[in-house]
């Protein structure tokens, strides 16, 4: 993977191991993909599904995809934690607030500082926008709200380096709290096939 046109929201997501970018059932849900220029690619998703909602981030650790070359083995962190239905609903009417004008796929690129691919979900209808941090103040805001939210829940010490990169990007300064060691992370054997039309095998 070491074409930009290989480069990819599903190509990235295959390779972590979650199929495709926009693979969530039709409820509520917001999934940002973050690609910092000088970090590992990390991929949030705030989820609601019936009664219960979760906050789940998976990334690449130490090394990013984009500099692997897309073969060898490469280290994948993975963490899931339920989230109470106060702090989804106070999260999810700041998104529809930020979300519902002025959010729009502009159609060019901005390399520098962090890209970002964000699925959003609303009553079933799917929109996705690619974005840069530094340039959008939309997609900024949006970021630092799911950013925020995995902060308050995610605790284990990988969770928290990957979180506190990507604040770096966004010019967010997280508040302090008890870190806890993390447990076995998750391992994969990972080589990268592409195909004529991008896919990750």
């Amino acid at each position: 993977m070491t074409q930009p046109d290989e480069y990819t929201a599903e190509n990235i997501c295959g390779a972590l191991g979650i199929g495709g970018f926009d693979n969530l059932p039709p409820a509520n849900a917001v999934r940002i993909l973050f690609l910092p220029s000088f970090h590992p690619e990390v991929c949030i998703t705030i989820h609601a599904s019936g009664s219960e909602s979760t906050v789940h981030l998976i990334g690449f650790v130490k090394e990013s995809l984009w500099g692997s070359g897309g073969s060898g083995k490469l280290q994948i962190h993975e963490r899931s934690v339920a989230i109470t239905f106060t702090d989804f609903t106070q999260y999810w009417a700041v998104i529809q607030k930020l979300t519902e004008i002025n959010f729009e796929d502009r159609g060019f690129a901005c390399l520098d500082g962090m890209q970002t691919s964000c699925l959003l979900i609303i009553d079933g209808r799917k929109k996705i926008v690619k974005g840069n941090v530094g340039v959008e103040e939309v997609t900024n805001k949006v970021s630092k709200a799911t950013v925020r939210l995995a902060w308050q829940y995610l605790h284990d010490e990988l969770s928290c380096e990957m979180l506190r990169n990507i604040a770096f990007y966004l010019d967010e300064i997280l508040p302090d709290k008890e870190i806890l060691a993390s447990g076995p992370t998750k391992q994969t054997l990972k080589i990268v096939v592409l195909d004529s039309s991008n896919e990750a095998q």
